[in-house]
Protein backbone atom coordinates (compact mmCIF):
# COMPACT_ATOMS: atom_id res chain seq x y z
CA UNK A 1 0.00 0.00 0.00
CA UNK A 2 1.66 3.19 -1.05
CA UNK A 3 2.33 6.00 1.47
CA UNK A 4 -0.36 8.25 -0.39
CA UNK A 5 -3.88 5.77 0.40
CA UNK A 6 -2.32 4.37 3.68
CA UNK A 7 -2.32 8.38 5.18
CA UNK A 8 -5.75 8.51 3.54
CA UNK A 9 -6.80 5.68 5.03
CA UNK A 10 -5.86 6.98 8.31
CA UNK A 11 -7.57 10.20 8.02
CA UNK A 12 -10.79 8.18 7.29
CA UNK A 13 -10.56 6.52 10.07
CA UNK A 14 -9.52 9.48 12.50
CA UNK A 15 -12.66 11.23 10.42
CA UNK A 16 -14.86 8.29 11.27
CA UNK A 17 -13.88 8.66 15.09
CA UNK A 18 -14.03 12.44 15.77
CA UNK A 19 -17.21 11.96 14.04
CA UNK A 20 -18.44 9.35 16.32
CA UNK A 21 -17.00 11.20 19.34
CA UNK A 22 -19.21 14.09 18.26
CA UNK A 23 -22.25 11.93 18.26
CA UNK A 24 -21.91 10.67 21.32
CA UNK A 25 -20.77 14.29 22.62
CA UNK A 26 -24.37 15.36 21.47
CA UNK A 27 -26.03 12.54 22.70
CA UNK A 28 -24.70 12.87 26.40
CA UNK A 29 -25.65 17.18 25.82
CA UNK A 30 -28.67 15.75 24.94
CA UNK A 31 -29.08 13.54 27.77
CA UNK A 32 -27.96 16.13 30.24
CA UNK A 33 -30.57 17.47 32.81
CA UNK A 34 -29.22 21.52 32.40
CA UNK A 35 -30.70 23.23 29.81
CA UNK A 36 -28.22 23.51 26.44
CA UNK A 37 -28.42 25.48 23.60
CA UNK A 38 -26.69 27.61 20.83
CA UNK A 39 -27.52 30.87 19.43
CA UNK A 40 -25.99 33.12 17.27
CA UNK A 41 -25.13 36.65 17.79
CA UNK A 42 -28.52 38.09 16.60
CA UNK A 43 -30.34 35.99 19.66
CA UNK A 44 -31.48 33.01 17.54
CA UNK A 45 -31.60 29.62 18.85
CA UNK A 46 -29.06 26.94 16.44
CA UNK A 47 -29.17 23.95 18.79
CA UNK A 48 -30.83 22.82 21.98
CA UNK A 49 -31.04 19.74 24.01
CA UNK A 50 -34.24 18.18 24.69
CA UNK A 51 -34.34 19.52 28.36
CA UNK A 52 -35.33 22.44 26.94
CA UNK A 53 -38.30 20.46 25.48
CA UNK A 54 -39.09 19.17 28.80
CA UNK A 55 -39.01 22.60 30.06
CA UNK A 56 -41.20 24.23 27.81
CA UNK A 57 -43.69 21.15 27.53
CA UNK A 58 -42.68 21.02 23.33
CA UNK A 59 -42.88 17.93 22.15
CA UNK A 60 -39.98 18.87 19.37
CA UNK A 61 -37.81 21.54 18.01
CA UNK A 62 -39.90 22.84 15.31
CA UNK A 63 -40.93 26.23 16.93
CA UNK A 64 -37.77 26.26 18.87
CA UNK A 65 -34.91 26.18 16.44
CA UNK A 66 -33.97 29.53 14.45
CA UNK A 67 -36.58 31.27 16.69
CA UNK A 68 -34.98 34.37 18.86
CA UNK A 69 -34.64 33.83 22.20
CA UNK A 70 -37.54 36.20 23.75
CA UNK A 71 -40.21 34.64 21.42
CA UNK A 72 -39.54 31.70 23.01
CA UNK A 73 -39.00 32.68 26.68
CA UNK A 74 -41.51 34.84 27.76
CA UNK A 75 -39.35 37.10 30.20
CA UNK A 76 -40.72 39.58 33.16
CA UNK A 77 -37.69 41.41 31.92
CA UNK A 78 -37.42 44.19 29.57
CA UNK A 79 -34.48 43.57 27.53
CA UNK A 80 -32.77 40.41 29.34
CA UNK A 81 -31.73 38.63 26.16
CA UNK A 82 -29.96 42.20 24.65
CA UNK A 83 -28.07 42.45 27.51
CA UNK A 84 -26.66 38.57 27.49
CA UNK A 85 -26.20 38.91 23.79
CA UNK A 86 -23.99 42.15 24.39
CA UNK A 87 -22.55 41.99 27.40
CA UNK A 88 -21.18 37.94 27.45
CA UNK A 89 -19.52 37.10 28.71
CA UNK A 90 -19.82 39.42 31.87
CA UNK A 91 -22.89 38.37 32.01
CA UNK A 92 -22.86 35.70 34.06
CA UNK A 93 -25.37 34.09 36.19
CA UNK A 94 -28.19 36.01 35.18
CA UNK A 95 -31.66 35.36 36.42
CA UNK A 96 -35.04 36.62 35.64
CA UNK A 97 -38.46 35.16 36.44
CA UNK A 98 -40.38 33.63 33.13
CA UNK A 99 -43.64 32.65 32.69
CA UNK A 100 -44.07 29.12 31.00
CA UNK A 101 -47.53 27.98 30.60
CA UNK A 102 -49.39 28.71 33.91
CA UNK A 103 -46.55 28.60 35.84
CA UNK A 104 -43.96 31.66 37.02
CA UNK A 105 -39.95 30.32 37.21
CA UNK A 106 -37.24 31.91 37.47
CA UNK A 107 -34.47 30.48 35.39
CA UNK A 108 -30.65 31.67 35.37
CA UNK A 109 -28.37 32.27 32.20
CA UNK A 110 -24.85 31.61 31.91
CA UNK A 111 -23.25 32.47 28.84
CA UNK A 112 -19.82 30.66 27.55
CA UNK A 113 -17.95 29.96 24.49
CA UNK A 114 -18.99 27.77 22.08
CA UNK A 115 -15.21 26.75 20.79
CA UNK A 116 -17.26 27.06 17.06
CA UNK A 117 -16.25 30.80 15.87
CA UNK A 118 -17.07 34.52 17.50
CA UNK A 119 -20.84 33.76 15.61
CA UNK A 120 -21.81 31.66 18.33
CA UNK A 121 -22.49 31.48 21.92
CA UNK A 122 -23.81 28.28 23.98
CA UNK A 123 -26.24 29.06 26.97
CA UNK A 124 -26.46 27.19 29.77
CA UNK A 125 -30.17 27.74 31.87
CA UNK A 126 -31.02 26.57 35.49
CA UNK A 127 -34.02 26.29 36.87
CA UNK A 128 -33.78 28.07 40.37
CA UNK A 129 -37.48 28.96 41.31
CA UNK A 130 -37.29 25.53 44.14
CA UNK A 131 -33.54 27.28 45.26
CA UNK A 132 -34.83 30.51 45.11
CA UNK A 133 -38.03 29.59 46.86
CA UNK A 134 -36.46 27.60 49.72
CA UNK A 135 -34.05 30.62 50.01
CA UNK A 136 -36.48 32.66 50.85
CA UNK A 137 -38.37 30.37 52.97
CA UNK A 138 -35.18 30.12 55.29
CA UNK A 139 -34.75 33.76 54.88
CA UNK A 140 -38.14 34.14 56.63
CA UNK A 141 -37.84 31.63 58.95
CA UNK A 142 -34.44 33.07 60.04
CA UNK A 143 -36.26 36.15 60.28
CA UNK A 144 -38.90 34.83 62.39
CA UNK A 145 -36.47 33.49 64.48
CA UNK A 146 -34.55 36.58 65.16
CA UNK A 147 -38.09 38.14 65.90
CA UNK A 148 -39.05 35.31 68.43
CA UNK A 149 -35.25 35.53 70.19
CA UNK A 150 -35.59 38.76 71.07
CA UNK A 151 -39.21 39.41 71.69
CA UNK A 152 -38.13 36.21 74.27
CA UNK A 153 -35.31 38.16 75.47
CA UNK A 154 -37.46 41.20 76.39
CA UNK A 155 -40.41 39.09 77.71
CA UNK A 156 -37.87 37.63 79.90
CA UNK A 157 -36.14 40.32 81.02
CA UNK A 158 -38.60 43.88 81.04
CA UNK A 159 -41.72 41.44 82.16
CA UNK A 160 -39.77 40.84 85.45
CA UNK A 161 -39.20 44.90 86.22
CA UNK A 162 -42.61 45.90 85.19
CA UNK A 163 -44.21 43.30 87.55
CA UNK A 164 -43.02 44.57 90.29
CA UNK A 165 -43.47 48.17 88.91
CA UNK A 166 -46.91 47.52 89.28
CA UNK A 167 -46.22 45.25 92.60
CA UNK A 168 -45.01 48.01 94.03
CA UNK A 169 -47.61 50.23 93.08
CA UNK A 170 -50.27 47.97 94.20
CA UNK A 171 -48.76 47.82 97.29
CA UNK A 172 -48.66 51.68 97.47
CA UNK A 173 -52.38 51.93 96.74
CA UNK A 174 -53.01 49.35 99.32
CA UNK A 175 -51.32 51.21 102.17
CA UNK A 176 -52.97 54.36 101.11
CA UNK A 177 -56.40 52.71 101.48
CA UNK A 178 -54.85 51.84 105.25
CA UNK A 179 -54.08 55.33 105.16
CA UNK A 180 -50.89 53.29 106.75
CA UNK A 181 -48.10 54.67 104.20
CA UNK A 182 -45.12 56.81 105.93
CA UNK A 183 -42.97 59.11 104.17
CA UNK A 184 -40.00 57.06 104.72
CA UNK A 185 -42.01 54.04 102.66
CA UNK A 186 -43.45 56.09 100.41
CA UNK A 187 -40.06 57.14 99.33
CA UNK A 188 -38.48 53.80 99.30
CA UNK A 189 -40.87 52.77 96.78
CA UNK A 190 -40.80 56.02 95.10
CA UNK A 191 -37.21 55.10 94.27
CA UNK A 192 -37.76 50.98 93.73
CA UNK A 193 -40.04 52.06 90.75
CA UNK A 194 -37.64 54.83 89.25
CA UNK A 195 -34.63 52.35 89.55
CA UNK A 196 -36.77 49.81 87.63
CA UNK A 197 -37.87 51.97 85.00
CA UNK A 198 -34.35 52.95 84.63
CA UNK A 199 -33.27 49.44 84.16
CA UNK A 200 -35.70 48.64 81.68
CA UNK A 201 -34.68 51.91 79.41
CA UNK A 202 -30.91 50.79 79.56
CA UNK A 203 -32.09 47.74 78.90
CA UNK A 204 -33.94 48.51 75.49
CA UNK A 205 -30.72 50.81 74.71
CA UNK A 206 -28.67 47.05 74.65
CA UNK A 207 -31.38 45.85 72.53
CA UNK A 208 -31.61 48.34 70.05
CA UNK A 209 -27.93 48.44 69.33
CA UNK A 210 -26.06 45.23 70.22
CA UNK A 211 -22.51 44.31 69.54
CA UNK A 212 -23.02 40.86 69.14
CA UNK A 213 -25.71 38.33 68.91
CA UNK A 214 -25.50 35.88 71.17
CA UNK A 215 -28.57 33.56 72.37
CA UNK A 216 -28.64 31.22 74.88
CA UNK A 217 -31.11 27.86 75.39
CA UNK A 218 -34.60 28.86 77.38
CA UNK A 219 -37.39 26.69 77.13
CA UNK A 220 -37.28 22.98 75.33
CA UNK A 221 -35.66 24.13 71.89
CA UNK A 222 -36.10 28.09 71.90
CA UNK A 223 -33.36 30.24 71.92
CA UNK A 224 -33.92 34.17 73.29
CA UNK A 225 -31.67 36.76 72.95
CA UNK A 226 -28.45 37.09 75.57
CA UNK A 227 -28.77 40.64 76.50
CA UNK A 228 -25.99 41.05 78.30
CA UNK A 229 -23.59 38.95 76.30
CA UNK A 230 -25.12 40.82 73.31
CA UNK A 231 -24.55 44.07 74.65
CA UNK A 232 -20.33 44.19 74.51
CA UNK A 233 -20.75 46.22 78.20
CA UNK A 234 -18.97 44.11 80.70
CA UNK A 235 -21.05 46.53 83.50
CA UNK A 236 -24.37 45.54 82.41
CA UNK A 237 -26.24 43.75 84.53
CA UNK A 238 -29.38 42.90 85.08
CA UNK A 239 -29.37 40.48 88.41
CA UNK A 240 -30.69 43.50 90.39
CA UNK A 241 -34.28 42.78 88.80
CA UNK A 242 -34.50 39.04 89.80
CA UNK A 243 -38.94 38.66 89.56
CA UNK A 244 -38.40 35.83 92.10
CA UNK A 245 -36.60 37.87 94.83
CA UNK A 246 -38.95 40.87 93.72
CA UNK A 247 -41.87 38.79 94.60
CA UNK A 248 -40.75 37.92 97.84
CA UNK A 249 -39.52 41.28 98.67
CA UNK A 250 -43.04 42.28 97.73
CA UNK A 251 -44.37 39.85 99.99
CA UNK A 252 -42.50 40.54 102.68
CA UNK A 253 -44.00 43.62 103.07
CA UNK A 254 -46.88 42.18 103.32
CA UNK A 255 -46.25 39.94 105.93
CA UNK A 256 -43.29 40.79 107.71
CA UNK A 257 -40.95 37.85 107.66
CA UNK A 258 -41.87 36.11 104.61
CA UNK A 259 -38.30 36.46 103.22
CA UNK A 260 -36.61 35.20 105.92
CA UNK A 261 -38.89 32.17 105.65
CA UNK A 262 -38.69 31.75 102.18
CA UNK A 263 -34.99 31.75 102.78
CA UNK A 264 -34.95 29.45 105.00
CA UNK A 265 -37.61 26.87 103.23
CA UNK A 266 -35.76 27.05 99.95
CA UNK A 267 -32.65 25.71 101.37
CA UNK A 268 -33.80 23.05 103.74
CA UNK A 269 -35.71 21.76 100.32
CA UNK A 270 -32.23 21.56 98.55
CA UNK A 271 -31.04 19.65 101.22
CA UNK A 272 -33.97 17.47 101.38
CA UNK A 273 -33.57 17.29 97.47
CA UNK A 274 -29.91 16.23 97.85
CA UNK A 275 -30.37 13.49 100.12
CA UNK A 276 -33.02 11.97 98.02
CA UNK A 277 -30.25 12.02 95.13
CA UNK A 278 -31.53 14.73 92.91
CA UNK A 279 -28.44 15.84 90.88
CA UNK A 280 -27.54 19.10 90.88
CA UNK A 281 -30.45 20.62 88.45
CA UNK A 282 -32.83 19.00 89.80
CA UNK A 283 -32.08 20.68 93.31
CA UNK A 284 -31.84 23.25 92.57
CA UNK A 285 -35.28 23.48 90.62
CA UNK A 286 -36.89 22.07 93.86
CA UNK A 287 -35.04 25.11 95.20
CA UNK A 288 -36.25 28.01 93.56
CA UNK A 289 -39.76 26.51 93.79
CA UNK A 290 -39.78 26.29 97.69
CA UNK A 291 -38.52 30.22 97.72
CA UNK A 292 -41.58 30.94 95.89
CA UNK A 293 -43.91 28.90 97.54
CA UNK A 294 -46.07 30.92 99.31
CA UNK A 295 -45.94 34.07 96.89
CA UNK A 296 -49.65 33.61 96.32
CA UNK A 297 -50.35 35.18 100.15
CA UNK A 298 -49.90 38.77 98.24
CA UNK A 299 -53.79 37.92 97.39
CA UNK A 300 -54.75 37.11 101.54
CA UNK A 301 -55.21 40.43 103.51
CA UNK A 302 -52.50 41.01 106.35
CA UNK A 303 -54.51 41.19 108.92
CA UNK A 304 -55.41 37.80 108.25
CA UNK A 305 -51.90 36.49 108.06
CA UNK A 306 -50.73 38.95 111.14
CA UNK A 307 -54.04 37.25 113.06
CA UNK A 308 -52.19 36.03 116.59
CA UNK A 309 -54.95 33.64 117.09
CA UNK A 310 -57.03 30.89 115.38
CA UNK A 311 -58.68 31.64 111.77
CA UNK A 312 -62.09 31.61 111.53
CA UNK A 313 -64.53 29.52 108.78
CA UNK A 314 -64.35 32.62 106.32
CA UNK A 315 -61.07 33.58 107.26
CA UNK A 316 -59.57 30.16 106.53
CA UNK A 317 -61.29 30.02 103.54
CA UNK A 318 -59.93 32.77 102.11
CA UNK A 319 -55.94 31.77 103.25
CA UNK A 320 -57.13 28.42 101.35
CA UNK A 321 -57.24 30.60 97.86
CA UNK A 322 -53.54 31.65 98.05
CA UNK A 323 -51.92 28.43 96.17
CA UNK A 324 -54.54 29.33 93.47
CA UNK A 325 -53.27 33.01 93.16
CA UNK A 326 -49.26 32.05 93.36
CA UNK A 327 -50.19 30.02 90.28
CA UNK A 328 -51.61 32.47 88.65
CA UNK A 329 -49.43 34.92 89.24
CA UNK A 330 -46.30 32.60 88.87
CA UNK A 331 -47.75 31.19 85.18
CA UNK A 332 -47.60 34.42 83.87
CA UNK A 333 -44.18 33.70 83.41
CA UNK A 334 -43.34 31.21 81.63
CA UNK A 335 -39.91 30.70 82.56
CA UNK A 336 -41.70 29.99 85.89
CA UNK A 337 -43.57 26.75 84.66
CA UNK A 338 -41.82 24.88 87.56
CA UNK A 339 -42.31 27.01 90.24
CA UNK A 340 -45.94 27.73 89.32
CA UNK A 341 -47.31 24.22 90.06
CA UNK A 342 -44.99 23.74 93.38
CA UNK A 343 -47.04 27.33 94.49
CA UNK A 344 -50.36 25.53 93.54
CA UNK A 345 -49.45 22.22 94.94
CA UNK A 346 -47.33 22.70 97.89
CA UNK A 347 -50.70 22.36 100.31
CA UNK A 348 -51.85 19.13 99.07
CA UNK A 349 -51.50 15.94 101.70
CA UNK A 350 -50.07 12.72 101.25
CA UNK A 351 -53.83 11.23 101.95
CA UNK A 352 -55.38 13.42 99.76
CA UNK A 353 -57.16 15.53 102.27
CA UNK A 354 -55.37 18.80 101.53
CA UNK A 355 -56.15 21.67 98.89
CA UNK A 356 -57.04 23.20 96.89
CA UNK A 357 -57.16 20.11 94.34
CA UNK A 358 -57.62 17.33 96.84
CA UNK A 359 -54.75 15.56 95.49
CA UNK A 360 -52.83 12.54 96.53
CA UNK A 361 -49.77 10.52 96.91
CA UNK A 362 -47.88 10.78 93.43
CA UNK A 363 -50.41 13.25 92.06
CA UNK A 364 -48.55 15.44 94.06
CA UNK A 365 -45.36 17.06 92.11
CA UNK A 366 -42.60 15.73 94.20
CA UNK A 367 -40.78 18.74 94.58
CA UNK A 368 -44.11 20.06 95.74
CA UNK A 369 -44.09 16.96 98.45
CA UNK A 370 -40.43 18.57 99.57
CA UNK A 371 -41.41 21.88 99.53
CA UNK A 372 -44.43 20.93 102.00
CA UNK A 373 -41.79 19.31 104.12
CA UNK A 374 -39.78 21.67 104.12
CA UNK A 375 -42.26 24.15 104.97
CA UNK A 376 -43.50 22.54 107.90
CA UNK A 377 -40.06 22.37 109.38
CA UNK A 378 -39.13 26.08 109.45
CA UNK A 379 -42.35 27.14 110.01
CA UNK A 380 -42.35 24.89 113.41
CA UNK A 381 -38.96 26.67 114.38
CA UNK A 382 -39.74 30.02 113.72
CA UNK A 383 -41.45 32.10 116.26
CA UNK A 384 -45.23 33.57 115.13
CA UNK A 385 -47.65 35.46 116.30
CA UNK A 386 -49.55 32.73 117.31
CA UNK A 387 -47.26 30.60 118.92
CA UNK A 388 -43.35 30.31 120.18
CA UNK A 389 -40.84 28.40 118.01
CA UNK A 390 -39.96 24.67 119.39
CA UNK A 391 -36.60 22.96 118.53
CA UNK A 392 -35.32 21.65 114.98
CA UNK A 393 -35.54 17.99 117.04
CA UNK A 394 -39.00 18.91 118.63
CA UNK A 395 -40.02 19.84 114.65
CA UNK A 396 -38.81 16.55 113.13
CA UNK A 397 -40.37 14.54 115.83
CA UNK A 398 -43.83 16.40 114.72
CA UNK A 399 -43.69 15.86 111.27
CA UNK A 400 -42.77 12.46 111.64
CA UNK A 401 -46.33 11.81 113.53
CA UNK A 402 -47.58 13.23 110.64
CA UNK A 403 -45.69 10.98 107.69
CA UNK A 404 -48.47 8.78 105.50
CA UNK A 405 -51.11 11.91 106.34
CA UNK A 406 -49.61 15.33 105.57
CA UNK A 407 -46.54 14.36 104.52
CA UNK A 408 -44.73 11.54 101.99
CA UNK A 409 -42.99 8.87 103.93
CA UNK A 410 -39.80 9.08 101.73
CA UNK A 411 -39.39 13.11 102.17
CA UNK A 412 -40.00 12.59 105.72
CA UNK A 413 -36.66 10.16 105.95
CA UNK A 414 -34.37 12.59 104.31
CA UNK A 415 -35.53 14.91 107.13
Amino acid sequence: MSYRLQAGVIMIDVQEKIEKAKQELEHMIDLNPSIMLLADTSGNVMRANRALLQLLGADDFSNILGQPLDSIFNCETNGFFDEIINNRPMAQNMKAAFKIGDERRLLRFTPVGSGRGAGLFALIINDVTDDTEQATKKEKQHKKEAVQALMGALLHNVNQPLTVIMMRAQLLNMALEKGSLDHAALADSLRDIMRLTTDIAGLLRHVEAPADYVTQKYSGNTEILDIKMSSGDPDFDMSNIGISRALVLALDVHEPGALEHANRVSLKAKEIAEKMGFDQGDYEIVQRCAFLHDVGKLGVPSAILRKPGPLDAEELELMRKHPKVGFDLLNNFHFLNDEAEVAYTHAEWFDGSGYPQGLAGDEIPIRARITAVADAYSALIEDRVYRKAVSPDEAVAEIKKRSGSQFDPDVVNCL
